[in-house]
């Protein structure tokens, strides 16, 4: 009785902490059914969803920092509004994409780029809106795709026994058999598949960008073993004598600058300009 007479006078002398105290809790309740709704459809591809995403971000400082500056820088592109268009299609402010890659250099920023929206249309939106703003992947080359094959043992052995399996496609005569077999051999290792989509890059470009023509002509377009004509397994005795050193010989230039620069292992791709 003495509780229930206290709790209204409560309720008459403090209205408004009262709505205030309402509207807290109705708000908690509807977060936490729309957290548990969340959890009961995960996002498709192990990708955490954009709300979640947004969470970790904040939750790290630097994350929260570059998150706040893309938010002012990319206000306009997030409306709608900033993104104009050229003859090649919309195009967005640089300092939103300056800001976009700040972001996407923090630890939870790439999260954002990749988590999913489910069904949320406001998210979805945001998406759509900002997706001209932001920066294509950046290809790796060839120079740091060699260096990790080095520093991966498996890889590393099958490198080395690419040098003296193929000697004959360094100086563009053919790609005998057991030198295709080791190139799909190291197509198969993990530490490997960098080489087969790197771009060449650096001193070695030239050279790098010859041995891709050759692998393409000799390798990957035409029967086994294609060339000038001869016995595959001839050359395949011959291929046994290269090594790096021997390789030297083949382009003076850029050999003193690396002694093993042969690490291409797929054709060049096609220009989509």
């Amino acid at each position: 009785m003495a509780t229930s007479a206290l709790h209204r006078r409560y309720r008459a002398h403090n209205p408004r902490r009262v709505l205030s105290l309402v509207a807290v809790l109705s708000t908690v309740l509807c977060a936490l059914l729309h957290l548990e709704a969340a959890r009961g459809s995960p996002a498709p591809g192990g990708r955490p969803a954009c709300w979640e995403a947004e969470i970790r971000c904040l939750q790290e400082r630097p994350c929260k920092l570059a998150y706040n500056q893309y938010l002012r820088a990319c206000e306009a592109a997030l409306r709608g509004a900033g993104a104009a268009r050229d003859a090649h299609g919309p195009r967005c402010p640089s300092h939103c994409v300056h800001a976009l890659v700040r972001l996407n250099e923090t630890r939870a920023g790439p999260l954002l780029e990749t988590c999913e929206c489910a069904r949320d249309p406001v998210c979805a939106a945001a998406k759509r809106a900002i997706e001209p703003c932001v920066p294509p992947p950046v290809a790796l080359g060839c120079t740091e795709a060699r260096v990790r094959c080095e520093a991966d043992p498996e890889c590393s052995v099958a490198m080395g026994e690419y040098l003296m399996r193929c000697g004959k496609l360094f100086n563009g005569v053919r790609c005998a058999r057991e030198c295709r077999a080791v190139i799909y051999r190291m197509l198969a290792i993990p530490g490997a598949l960098a080489l087969g989509e790197c771009v060449c890059d650096g001193v070695e470009r030239p050279f790098c960008e010859v041995l891709k023509a050759n692998m393409a002509r000799l390798c990957f377009d035409g029967d086994e073993g294609s060339g000038d004509g001869e016995d595959d397994d001839e050359d395949e005795e011959d291929e046994g004598e290269w090594d790096s050193s021997s390789v030297l010989t083949l382009s003076p230039a850029v050999a003193v600058l690396h002694p093993d620069p042969f690490y291409v292992l797929a054709p060049p791709r096609a220009s989509t300009s």
